[in-house]
C-alpha cells in the first residue's frame, strides 16, 4: 500500500495538495523520508511537475543525503526500484486519493467554519458552499434510489434467477410446493412441541450443506434443547444413521460425515440459552453464511422495548427478513399454540402468539402436524404450506398438503411421492 502511494503522489499538484492529509504515524520511517524529499526535489526542480525515479535517486544519494553511509542509502534505492515498478490500479487510486481529497476539503471547511466562529472572517458560509460544490462534482454522491429500483424487463429478471442458484430441499414435497431456496428468503416452520421440527431441520441443513459453494457456512443459533443432541441429530440426518450406528464406529462416521456435507464445521452450532442479536451479528461477520437457521425464533433477544409477545415476534421477523437480505436464506422455527395440538393440518394463526404482523414477513410458512389417533402410525407428519410466496415446481401444490413418515431414529423425514 505505501508503495502505491508513494507512487501516487510523485505528481507535484497531488503532493502540494494532499500530502499535508496523510498521518505520519501511519507510514513507515522511510515513506515519511521519501515524501518529505519528493517535496525538496520539487522546490530544487521548480520546473518539474513529476518526480522521474532515476533522477530522483541519483539526487537522494548525491545530494540530499550525501553523508549516508552506503548500506543505509542502498535500502532507499531498492525502495525507488520498487516504486518505479509499482503499477497502481484504478480501484487502489480512487479508493486513497478519495480519502485524500475528502480530508483535504474538511479541512479547508473547518478553517473556514473557525474564523468565522472567533469573528476572524466575512460571517458567510459562501466559501464552504463552492469547497462542497467543487467536492462533489469531482465525487458525485451516490445515487443510492438507483439500487433499490426493480427492473420490470423479464429477461433482465429471468437472467438474475438463472444467476443466483438456489439450494433445492431433500424433502420432494417441499422442493415441489417452495422451489430453491435463495438469498433474500425467510421461511417458517411451525409445529407443536415433540412434533419433529428440529429433525426437519437437521435434515434440510445436512442437505442444503453439501450444496454450500467453497467458503460458505451454515450457521445454526440453537437455544432450545441441548447442542450436542441437535448436532447429532444433523450427522444422522447427513448419513441417514441411528444412534446404534455412531456408537458402532464413530471415526468412520466422523469422516463419512465430513465427506456428506463439504467438510469440517460446514454446519456452525451456536448453543446458548440466551442468544442476544449481538451474538448473531458476531457469528455472521465471522463465517460468511449459505444458510442461517434459528431454532427457535421467539427466544432470540434482539433488545428494543416490544409492548407485548406479539410485537415482539413481529420485530424478530422483521430482522429475521433483514438478515435473509443482507447475508443468506434464513429458516427458523416456531411453536404452534395449544389449539393445534392432535391437528393434522396447522393454519398460520396457529403460530405462537401470532396474528398478521409475524405471518407477513415471512415469505412461506410450513407447519408440521401429527394426530394422536391409533389408526394413523405415530411417525406420521401432516406438512402443509398455508402462506407461500416463493416459485414452486408444481404451482397446484403452492399451498400444498402432503402426508409424510418422520424417521425420529435417523432425523430423517420420507414424503410419499
Amino acid at each position: 500500500m505505501e508503495l502505491g502511494l508513494l507512487k501516487l503522489l510523485t505528481d507535484k499538484e497531488l503532493l502540494d495538495k494532499l500530502s499535508g492529509q496523510i498521518k505520519k504515524k501511519t507510514l513507515s520511517k522511510e515513506a515519511n523520508v521519501i515524501l518529505s524529499d519528493y517535496s525538496d526535489y520539487f522546490a530544487s526542480f521548480p520546473t518539474h511537475t513529476q518526480v522521474d525515479m532515476d533522477k530522483f535517486s541519483e539526487w537522494f544519494c548525491l545530494v540530499k543525503h550525501a553523508a549516508w553511509e552506503a548500506d543505509q542509502l542502498d535500502i532507499y534505492k531498492k525502495i525507488f526500484t520498487a516504486i518505479a515498478e509499482t503499477e497502481v490500479d484504478q480501484a487502489f487510486e480512487d479508493s486513497i486519493l478519495g480519502a485524500l481529497h475528502t480530508r483535504w476539503y474538511a479541512a479547508q471547511m473547518s478553517d473556514i467554519a473557525n474564523r468565522i466562529s472567533l469573528g476572524q472572517g466575512d460571517p458567510d458560509l459562501e466559501g464552504i458552499e463552492i469547497l462542497l460544490d467543487e467536492y462533489y462534482k469531482k465525487y458525485p454522491k451516490k445515487d443510492e434510489t438507483k439500487d433499490k429500483l426493480v427492473t420490470d424487463d423479464t429477461e433482465e429478471l429471468l437472467e438474475h434467477y438463472n444467476a443466483t442458484k438456489g439450494y433445492n430441499w431433500r424433502l420432494k414435497e417441499l422442493n415441489l410446493s417452495l422451489g430453491e431456496l435463495r438469498k433474500g428468503d425467510f421461511v417458517l416452520f411451525g409445529a407443536r412441541p415433540d412434533a419433529g421440527k428440529t429433525s426437519l431441520m437437521a435434515s434440510e441443513a445436512s442437505h442444503i450443506a453439501s450444496q454450500l459453494p467453497a467458503g460458505k457456512y451454515i450457521i445454526w443459533f440453537n437455544n432450545e434443547e441441548q447442542g450436542y443432541k441437535v448436532r447429532t441429530r444433523i450427522i444422522q440426518a447427513a448419513l441417514s444413521i441411528t444412534f446404534k450406528d455412531i456408537q458402532a464406529d464413530p471415526v468412520k462416521v466422523r469422516e463419512d460425515y465430513y465427506n456428506a456435507v463439504g467438510g469440517r464445521n460446514r454446519i456452525i452450532i451456536y448453543d446458548s440459552a440466551d442468544i442476544t442479536g449481538k451474538d448473531v451479528e458476531r457469528l455472521l461477520d465471522k463465517y460468511d453464511p449459505g444458510l442461517i437457521i434459528f431454532d427457535q425464533l421467539s427466544k432470540i433477544n434482539i433488545g428494543g422495548n416490544p409492548g407485548n409477545d406479539v410485537e415482539r415476534l413481529l420485530d424478530l421477523a422483521r430482522y429475521a427478513r433483514g438478515l435473509a437480505k443482507t447475508h443468506a436464506p434464513v429458516l427458523s422455527t416456531i411453536w404452534a399454540d395449544t389449539s393445534a395440538e392432535g391437528q393434522k393440518y396447522i393454519e398460520q394463526n396457529q403460530l405462537y402468539a401470532s396474528k398478521t404482523g409475524m405471518q407477513g414477513e415471512c415469505d412461506a410458512i410450513v407447519t408440521i402436524g401429527r394426530v394422536h389417533d391409533p389408526s394413523i402410525a405415530n411417525n406420521t407428519r401432516f406438512i402443509y404450506v398455508p402462506k407461500n410466496k416463493l416459485f414452486g415446481k408444481d404451482e397446484s401444490l403452492r399451498n400444498g398438503k402432503f402426508e409424510v413418515t418422520l424417521h425420529a431414529e435417523k432425523a430423517r423425514y420420507e414424503g410419499m411421492r
